[in-house]
């Protein structure tokens, strides 16, 4: 008799697991997202937020989609659902949705890596190395800061 390693299934072995469970066999090793597959509504609320770069009341959102409160609500929560598992969340905070990284996916070392990386591409702005260099040199003093336009000091 040969010995068999239950790790290895037969086609026909998988088709039947897959009969069993419900599923098409290429179900079997798919890798399914934790909240299930994205539908159109929370994909579209998923683009609005992002769009918008800041918090977002729901009702905002159903005016400018053109839903009604429900639909939205329903698809902030499937949104919320679909991102769990992934490295973005869905942030509610004083009654506005946004979306931000979510929490202990990033060490705090790759966190400053990719800041100081995305500050060393950018820079500084002109007018902020004049601030920093007026700052350096001990020349900002009090009359300055009085006398410098926002624009200067931003």
């Amino acid at each position: 008799m040969t010995e068999r390693n239950h790790g290895q299934l037969t086609v026909d072995e998988l088709r039947r697991l897959a009969n069993l469970l419900g599923v098409d066999s290429p179900q079997l090793f798919s890798n399914p997202v934790p909240g299930g597959p994205p539908a159109e509504d929370d994909v579209l609320i998923e683009a609005a937020l992002g769009q918008a770069k800041k918090g977002t009341k729901a009702e905002d959102l159903a005016r400018g989609l053109g839903w009604t409160l429900q639909r939205t609500r329903l698809a902030l929560r499937r949104l919320e659902k679909r991102l769990r598992g992934t490295g973005a969340r869905l942030q509610l905070q004083s009654g506005k949705y946004r979306l931000v990284p979510a929490v202990g996916v990033l060490s705090p070392e790759e966190r400053r890596g990719v800041e100081a990386a995305s500050v060393a591409r950018a820079g500084l702005s002109v007018s902020a190395t004049g601030v920093l260099r007026r700052v350096v040199a001990g020349r900002a003093d009090r009359q300055w800061l009085k006398d410098a336009s926002n624009a200067t000091l931003l």
